[in-house]
């Protein structure tokens, strides 16, 4: 009876420690998201005008003109509607202590994801140790790599979501146990 009450009282201390983790690690992208400004690709993906200049602005539906531009953008520019989408749909929505808040939150789903798919099934290891060793390695990310992609919001739009994307339609397809 009291083996098993320990035993408890372990995966108890475990279940903290691992939330903890997360915790400590959701803080730290806040606290370095505040850090990160706009550059000239944001402006211009913000202010619809990126590589745009329309011959006839619609300033009654904001909706449409958001589609105009995404059409040229898809088109003209990179291809991208999705997450060029996101940025400008984030930014009309609260700027940029909006685009602060989602991108820390997107790339705590991401790593949580990619923790998920590791400790799904019978897996028999720590779990804590799994999240301490999966976001540390988010440091192993070199500053030059970091400062062109993730602390640069258009270029963090268009590399970071779709890998949570990515993670989140295998984690779908993991769990739907589909044979093929």
């Amino acid at each position: 009876m009291n083996n098993m009450r320990n035993e408890q009282t372990i995966i108890k201390i475990k279940n903290i420690i691992n939330i903890g983790i997360w915790a400590a690690f959701f803080c730290f992208l806040i606290l370095q998201y505040r850090k990160v400004f706009l550059y000239y690709d944001d402006y211009g993906y913000m202010s619809m005008s990126y590589g745009w200049a329309p011959a006839d602005w619609v300033f009654g539906n904001r909706l449409l003109f958001i589609f105009r531009y995404m059409y040229h953008s898809y088109f003209q520019v990179n291809g991208r509607l999705y997450t060029n989408f996101l940025l400008i749909l984030s930014a009309n929505l609260g700027g940029l202590s909006f685009m602060r808040l989602v991108m820390p939150v997107g790339i705590l789903l991401t790593y949580y994801l990619g923790y998920r798919l590791i400790t799904a099934g019978d897996f028999k290891g720590e779990k804590w140790l799994v999240s301490l060793f999966l976001l540390i390695s988010y440091g192993a990310i070199p500053l030059s790599v970091a400062n062109s992609g993730l602390y640069w919001f258009a270029a963090a739009y268009g590399y970071v979501i779709p890998i949570f994307n990515f993670l989140l339609l295998v984690s779908i397809y993991r769990s739907k146990n589909i044979p093929y």
